[in-house]
């Protein structure tokens, strides 16, 4: 599989969970928690495998150097975003809001990488590239 199939799998996933979490009242704290602790798992392995592996790659290419620039700096924010949901208890008024603007973060970072940041990995790269690249986000998470 190709490493833009596998992130674009993983953004499809976060929809998922935000969409599930965005539904429940906070006052379903037990499935509340399990649906935030699996959304987490998915997002932080996403981003390590684009920090470690796809970014480090496509930062070969002049034209999306930039553009990496820009995400490393959203999974900054997201990682913070993530950190902070821990400190507030799901029953808190604060929790839900700051969910929100988490998932709007999240949603725009993944609309910036498919509409631009993908399609130029595509051009740019050889499909075996893809490919190579792909596996080696496979091993990443096989490792964990």
């Amino acid at each position: 599989m190709n490493a833009i199939d596998i992130l674009h799998d993983d953004h499809q996933k976060f929809l998922y969970y935000f969409d599930q979490i965005e539904k429940l009242d906070t006052s379903d704290k037990e499935k509340l928690n399990q649906l935030f602790k699996e959304l987490e798992v998915v997002v932080r392995n996403h981003m390590k495998a684009e920090e470690d592996i796809f970014y480090t790659e496509a930062m070969t290419i002049d034209e999306l150097r930039q553009l990496i620039e820009k995400s490393y700096q959203a999974h900054h924010f997201a990682k913070l975003g993530l950190d902070e949901l821990h400190l507030v208890p799901y029953a808190f008024d604060s929790w839900k809001p700051k969910f929100m603007a988490l998932r709007d973060l999240i949603t725009l970072h993944m609309s910036e990488e498919e509409e631009t940041v993908f399609p130029k990995a595509r051009e740019k790269f050889s499909s075996e590239k893809l490919e190579a690249i792909g596996q080696k986000i496979l091993e990443l998470r096989e490792d964990k």
